[in-house]
């Protein structure tokens, strides 16, 4: 009863193993289905990057060879050539050949000299050219002995004398075109040239078109649309660029061919190599790698017909080995029916005592000891499918396609890093960085070899940047650069030379303020100030000078240079305590500022930023615009905070940063329009910029609140006057300021960044403080007296304040 129980379980167990299999099979098979309906005629952005640079640079590469052989064979030459084919194929011109040759008295006779025996080889030219045909059994045919070695050697002794410019009429009247080695040549060779032409033209095209797509901007965000639709219109095309290179390649070795019948010096040897070529090799070669390719094609779209025929193989095997082993395993259980419970390991895991047939009966086995039973299955992902379902049920093992699907989309495949750091930068750089570096070193000249002088710096430009940063890089880098390159490199590093010297000075100076401030006496601190003033003065100057040295059209490096000179400006004010000393170093910082807002490009990236028609951003990529942008605004936050702070006037003030550009002047930059732009991550108000805590400090977005015209007070941020909330400070500081406004200015800050927010009517502020000075309430040693009067200077205007 045990034996065939058991028997029943087996059978039992390997059912529910096939079943799970086969599940798991058909899951993965539909999930590969689903993603190659997915990913049909589609490619992402590095796909599509690489199959347009590769076709662009063959294309470029044969196009090249085909304009620079056009080239090589002058006229005289294709007419020599025409003459060479005219006498070898049509009689009728052998005629007018002869008559030519008879009107300049040239000798029919002409001794070529002894022949192989020693004889005289005279050859008769009327009769090389009259009588080049045998009869053999009543056909005309030619002697490949005498006919056309005889017409050869007229051809040798004739083309230096003979009239050229009577040929081409001669084949216009008699002949078609198209028949004749130089016809085909032209043909073959023009056809070329078009195909490439197009094909790198349109490379060229859609290559423009994708570095101005979001594609890859899409794809970092992980938003796939816009490549998926790049590649609706993308990919035909780029199919169609492949099959017109595979037809030009074609029609480029019978351009070879045609151009060896031109040029050889020896008709009969020439004359059979195309055709044997064409029909020995060529027809062939395709042939082959056309079944070649479609074979392959057959077999990827078709795989689960020959999967399913080895399936069928090894379910076979797989049958007579479980039939085997269960046969085994009854014949080992009717052995322990005899033999007292002990504990033996069987297959793969160990078997209990084995229990009477009562306890048998009234409570069924568990489903562990059904491990005792082993069935072998080929594929490990089936085995492991299958004990699951055994041990823990069908619900741990059931996979949907759908979940299969979310774990492929959810995995994130940016995260694994390629090896080398340099092969990493091959595969993710820029567009437009791609063609820099690429075509870097290159010249454009009128010249024969230019294209493919052109190709091949190109290709070197890419083993140099594939092999950057190894040691085989710098190898070939110092083989194969251009001259032209390494002298501009030499130049534009004495250029940068002090920007980069500022900037790691800059970084040193930063480090040494906390020093300067914690020091535990003035001894000390008057040493390390000393130090400080020396490296910033030292800092200040390298990045003046570098401000000029790098060159007008450097941009970027100049924007660095101003930000390393205002960094530097602005971090004196640890040992520039007084007034004077503060507004000398306000006065340089709005030098500074004003200097950089002088540039044309930065004025005309405001204008494109802000232009109203497409038309003027169209030749400025956004991404580089808005970097400079925020370049520039970021000095101006940080002057503009430093000034704030110390209680010192705007650099930029607020008219003219509203302003338009009707005047061209340094001091009017559209700070306000530019925020609201967006250039900073799409936020345009102060409260969205203040969710850039890693970009701004709070009293950044104080003075971004203040250019936008918000309150920072609703954002939670301090004000950037020293003036405190209580109404002690701010009568105080009224008095103060009735007395002496610059002095109460110095002590408490600009009168327009005073928080007074909990002042109601600033009249009656004014006038109550002016009222307890005259009564004797408030203690008056200068007898001040003052009485608010409409239009007074240094009465403040409502708009100046922050309430």
């Amino acid at each position: 009863m045990l034996r065939g129980k058991k028997k029943s379980e087996s059978l039992t167990l390997q059912s529910s193993s096939s079943n799970v299999s086969a599940s798991n099979v058909d899951s993965k098979r539909k999930v590969l289905k689903k993603l190659k309906a997915d990913t049909a005629l589609s490619a992402n952005h590095a796909d599509l990057e690489g199959m347009l640079s590769t076709v662009g640079v063959l294309a470029a590469l044969v196009l090249s060879v085909h304009v620079a052989t056009f080239f090589t064979i002058s006229m005289q030459e294709m007419l020599i050539g025409d003459y060479r084919s005219c006498l070898n194929s049509y009689p009728e011109f052998r005629v007018f050949a002869l008559d030519r040759l008879r009107r300049m008295d040239f000798p029919m006779l002409q001794d070529l000299g002894p022949d192989m025996d020693g004889n005289p080889d005279i050859l008769n030219v009327t009769s090389s050219l009259l009588d080049p045909v045998c009869s053999v059994g009543g056909t005309d045919c030619y002697d490949d002995r005498t006919s056309i070695m005889n017409v050869d050697h007229v051809f040798h002794l004739t083309k230096e004398i003979f009239p050229m410019d009577q040929i081409s009429p001669w084949m216009d009247r008699n002949i078609p075109f198209g028949t004749l080695s130089t016809h085909m040549y032209i043909y073959y060779n023009g056809t070329c040239i078009t195909f490439f032409t197009l094909i790198l033209l349109g490379s060229i095209f859609f290559y423009t078109t994708l570095a101005l797509s979001d594609a890859r901007e899409g794809e970092e965000v992980g938003n796939p649309l816009p490549t998926e639709y790049y590649n609706i219109v993308a990919m035909p095309v780029m199919l169609l660029f492949y099959v017109c290179m595979i037809i030009g390649l074609a029609m480029f070795f019978f351009n070879i061919c045609f151009m060896l019948l031109i040029r050889a010096p020896s008709w009969q040897v020439v004359s059979w190599f195309p055709s044997m070529w064409m029909y020995s090799v060529m027809i062939p070669g395709l042939a082959t790698i056309g079944c070649l390719a479609i074979a392959a094609l057959i077999l990827s779209n078709n795989y689960k017909f020959f999967e399913n025929h080895k399936k069928r193989d090894k379910r076979k095997k797989s049958w007579t080995k479980s039939k085997l082993k269960l046969t085994k395993k009854n014949s080992s259980q009717t052995d322990l029916e005899s033999t007292p419970p002990s504990t033996e390991k069987i297959g793969c895991a160990s078997s209990k005592p084995v229990p009477g047939e009562k306890s048998l009966q009234a409570a069924p086995p568990p489903k562990t000891e059904l491990e005792d039973v082993e069935v072998e299955i080929d594929e490990g992902e089936e085995e492991s499918g299958g004990k699951e379902d055994v041990r823990g049920g069908d619900e741990e093992t059931a996979v949907t396609v759908d979940s299969i699907i979310d774990d492929i989309s959810d995995f994130d495949l940016s995260s694994i890093e390629a090896i080398n750091p340099s092969a990493q930068g091959f595969s993710s750089s820029s567009a437009i960085g791609w063609l820099k570096e690429t075509f870097d070193g290159t010249q454009l000249k009128i010249s024969l070899s230019a294209p493919i002088e052109l190709v091949e710096r190109c290709f070197m430009n890419s083993c140099i940047k594939f092999t950057k940063g190894t040691d085989l890089g710098d190898w070939i880098k110092q083989v194969t650069q251009a001259d032209m390159k390494k002298l501009l490199d030499g130049v534009r590093t004495l250029q940068q030379k002090e920007l980069l010297t500022a900037s790691d000075q800059l970084v040193s100076l930063i480090e040494q303020i906390e020093f300067i401030l914690e020091a535990d006496n003035e001894k000390d601190r008057a040493e390390l100030i000393d130090n400080f003033k020396t490296q910033a003065t030292i800092c200040l100057a390298n990045a003046q000078t570098a401000f000029n040295a790098v060159g007008p059209d450097a941009v970027d490096e100049q924007i660095r240079s101003v930000q390393v000179a205002v960094s530097v400006l602005i971090s004196t004010e640890c040992y520039n305590k007084s007034s004077s000393l503060k507004k000398s170093l306000r006065k340089k910082i709005e030098q500074e500022v004003v200097k950089l807002l002088k540039l044309d490009r930065i004025q005309n990236d405001a204008k494109h930023q802000l232009g109203p028609a497409p038309s003027s951003r169209a030749l400025d990529y956004k991404k580089a615009r808005e970097s400079r942008i925020r370049a520039v605004l970021m000095v101006i936050l940080h002057a503009e905070s430093f000034a704030a702070t110390n209680g010192l006037e705007a650099i930029l003030p607020k008219k003219k940063a509203r302003l338009s550009f009707s005047s061209k002047t340094a001091d009017i930059y559209p700070v306000t329009a530019l925020l609201q732009s967006g250039v900073f991550e799409g936020k345009s108000t102060a409260k969205q910029l203040k969710e850039l805590e890693d970009q701004f400090s709070d009293k950044e977005v104080s003075v971004m609140a203040g250019f936008l015209d918000e309150s920072a007070d609703e954002l939670g941020l301090e004000s950037n006057g020293k003036l405190k909330r209580t109404d002690d400070d701010i009568h105080t500081a009224v008095k103060d300021w009735l007395k002496d406004s610059k002095a109460a200015e110095e002590k408490y800050g600009h009168i327009r960044d005073w928080n007074v927010s909990r002042v109601t009517s600033m009249k009656e502020l004014f006038f109550c403080v002016s009222t307890q000075v005259k009564s004797g309430l408030v203690d008056d040693e200068d007898g001040y007296e003052f009485e608010v009067q409409e239009g007074d200077p240094r009465f403040p205007s409502f708009t100046f304040f922050t309430a």
